[in-house]
């Protein structure tokens, strides 16, 4: 199954179309029962994610068979102590002996003053078998660039979706798969905002509602859902390894599983929906009031 498990919402109510808040007890679950039961093998969660290590520790059971992979919190004053310290915490909350993969979540800290010591004390967890694969967590090219330049890594995680094509057109992809990088697609559904209708868009997007409108108007011309078109375009992209979903409750992993289980048979060409807007593509960078 080529499907992952986003566990950001296990932790915070996170998403701007998320309406149902954090992730109960009792709905993470049947989520991951759900998961098991249909072969979705990867876990994504991070320091920063609010109660997500903690709730996966408290609802994966000992003989389970996921491949966690879990991320570095931000080092104002990186040190290869406070990265394994933070690491062993996760470890805890998580309540493994080792994960799958550990990812630096904000990739500028690898290039501060203490970078290459940081991505040692990574190359070491490795080495006494804590974790399988590390490797780091970017927003664009420039970021992969300076990475690739400098660090032999394993695993990235990295932003794909029907708005946000660049490292599917730049040929980054294929780059990493030369190097035998194992590839992650985040943001699929833009944090949800590509499953909204145009009305529901808050003044900070007035700059996309053109592009909103088209995306919808593309939608019902090809006769297929938002959701069916954000999951069709990155699974068919063949060099993605793990495309990471978040959800609130099962019944929404259950309509995406139906979506992957009976992928849609036309081939559409989404091109034309490709944004170029940074301040759109990074929901970092978005205000909401």
């Amino acid at each position: 199954m080529k499907l992952g498990i986003g566990t950001i919402q296990f932790g915070l109510a996170y998403g701007i179309s998320n309406k149902e808040g954090q992730v109960a007890f009792d709905d993470g679950k049947k989520i991951l029962s759900l998961a098991a039961e249909t072969n979705i093998s990867v876990l994504d969660t991070a320091n920063s994610y609010g109660l997500s290590e903690e709730a996966l520790g408290r609802l994966i059971s000992e003989n389970h068979k996921f491949k966690i992979i879990t991320k570095t919190p931000k080092f104002l004053k990186g040190s290869a102590e406070n990265l394994e310290r933070a690491f062993c915490d996760s470890l805890l909350k998580l309540k493994q002996r080792d994960v799958y993969g550990l990812l630096v979540h904000r990739t500028d800290d690898l290039f501060e003053k203490d970078g290459e010591q940081l991505w040692q004390k990574m190359v070491e967890l490795k080495k006494r078998g804590l974790v399988k694969k590390i490797g780091v967590s970017v927003y664009d090219s420039n970021q992969l660039d300076m990475v690739l330049n400098k660090y032999p890594i394993d695993l990235v995680q990295l932003p794909v979706n029907l708005f946000d094509q660049r490292l599917v057109n730049n040929g980054y992809l294929k780059k990493l798969k030369k190097l035998n990088v194992e590839i992650h697609a985040r943001s699929i559904f833009l944090q949800g905002l590509l499953l909204m209708k145009t009305e529901e868009l808050s003044s900070f997007f007035d700059s996309l509602h053109e592009h909103f409108k088209k995306y919808h108007f593309f939608l019902k011309d090809n006769e297929i859902t938002s959701l069916e078109a954000s999951l069709d375009f990155v699974l068919k992209i063949k060099e993605i390894d793990c495309v990471l979903v978040g959800v609130c409750s099962a019944k929404q992993l259950n309509d995406i599983l139906f979506v992957t289980m009976n992928s849609f048979a036309k081939e559409i060409n989404y091109s034309c929906l490709e944004y170029h807007d940074e301040l759109i593509l990074n929901p970092s960078l978005w205000k909401q009031d």
